[in-house]
């Protein structure tokens, strides 16, 4: 009876060494595509907070200068030079180049973002209730420049709607 177990430590011990080695390959391999993914989120969020950024610039420059804007645009659609409203939104206050705190993790260059469209959806003006668009890319004159691990371009887009209410203030108004 002894005789038929002998020999039966050998195989045994090889195949639960194998199946060790094959777990830890797999989670070896598993742990090397989750840093790749994170490295990849990472990535992408940095360009979201960008681009989230900048539409929340525009929105202040809006609210700092309002005709300004009106007339920049009541320019244009009037049959006017478009630059003035390009020059507008076009300024180096909306725009990230050259931002070293928005550097990529494996990529050296800088994260590059502008502001595209600032539109006034509508306006009601017995309630003085208006509707801004503001729209913000990750890239420059619609080059992505950001990419991922794999070489892939990532391009971020950050589309916001502000509902506004411009408010007269009469304290100014002499009596």
């Amino acid at each position: 009876m002894n005789r038929t177990k002998k020999g039966s430590a050998l195989p045994l011990v090889l195949v639960f060494s194998f199946l060790l080695l094959t777990i830890a390959l797999a989670y070896s391999k598993l742990t090397q595509t989750s840093k790749l993914q994170s490295v990849q989120i990472d990535e992408r969020i940095k360009l979201d907070y960008a681009v989230d950024s900048l539409t929340e610039l525009a929105l202040l420059k809006y609210q700092l200068f309002p005709n300004d804007f009106d007339m920049c645009v009541k320019y244009a659609n009037g049959g006017g030079n478009t630059q003035l409203y390009r020059d507008f939104i076009g300024d180096n206050t909306l725009k990230l180049t050259g931002d070293t705190s928005c550097k990529s993790s494996f990529n050296e260059n800088p994260v590059q973002a502008e502001v595209t469209t600032m539109l006034l959806l509508s306006s009601n003006e017995a309630f003085r209730q208006y509707a801004l668009l503001i729209e913000a890319r990750s890239s420059t004159n619609g080059a992505a420049n950001s990419q991922d691990i794999y070489g892939r371009t990532i391009d971020k887009t950050s589309t916001k709607i502000f509902d506004l209410t411009r408010v007269t203030d009469t304290s100014l108004i002499g009596n």
